[in-house]
């Protein structure tokens, strides 16, 4: 049985100071939150692998459409 993988992605900035952490409940499967420079997205694991429409996004600003 093949199960439906569920990604989110956002548009943000880092505040100065800011301290990324896990939330309190994060999903079962979450093994981590990490920033990523775009100039490194192609080195990193990223499961769904959207990097394309993520590097799509910031260079045109348009929806990202995922099934």
């Amino acid at each position: 049985m093949a199960f439906p993988i569920k990604v989110m992605a956002c548009s943000c900035k880092i505040i100065d100071g800011f301290m990324l952490e896990l939330p309190e409940s994060p999903d079962i499967n979450q093994i981590g939150v990490n920033w990523v420079k775009l100039t490194e997205l192609k080195d990193i694991a990223l499961y769904s692998n959207i990097k394309e429409h993520i590097i799509n996004y910031t260079n045109n600003k348009i929806n990202i459409e995922l099934l």
